[in-house]
């Protein structure tokens, strides 16, 4: 079994693929990710995972795919790093995780900061034009799901 040492190391070297017919990232990142939760300091890796999706915005990765699914499993411990990753460089994945959050959300107050956020996303002019359209198109998807 590899360490956390060794996963956050795989994960900082992880070159994306793009046209290998052979192989995708989300195999090649479920192979570095196997058994990763066994080890106590399993939590360690999400700020390198955030740093991955940040360093290859446009990468497939799947949806949500591994990454999203390995943050989401340290429920209560990700969502200070997603925040912090959205403020350094949003990009399209950390969009849709915060999508996801809003729609998980049953506090009012915390859902409406959170569209908020994804407004003020949507709004911002140096920002990936990708990551500006999601998060236009999720606070669109979060206002016509208050109105009903």
């Amino acid at each position: 079994m590899k360490t956390t040492n060794e996963i956050i190391r795989e994960l900082q070297e992880f070159i994306p693929v793009t046209d290998d017919p052979r192989t995708s990232n989300e195999l090649l990142l479920d192979e570095i990710l196997k058994d990763f939760y066994k080890n106590e300091d399993a939590k360690l890796i999400i700020p390198a995972l955030f740093e991955l999706l940040e360093k290859y915005p446009e990468a497939d990765f799947g949806v949500p795919g591994p990454i999203i699914h390995t943050l989401e499993s340290f429920e209560d411990d990700y969502e200070e790093h997603l925040f912090l990753s959205i403020k350094r460089k949003p990009v399209p994945m950390t969009i849709l995780m915060l999508n996801r959050i809003v729609n998980a959300s049953e506090n009012l107050s915390e859902r409406t900061k959170y569209v908020q956020t994804l407004y003020y996303l949507s709004t911002m002019s140096d920002i990936d034009p990708t990551a500006k359209r999601d998060a236009h198109k999720f606070y669109k998807y979060q206002l016509s799901k208050e109105s009903r």
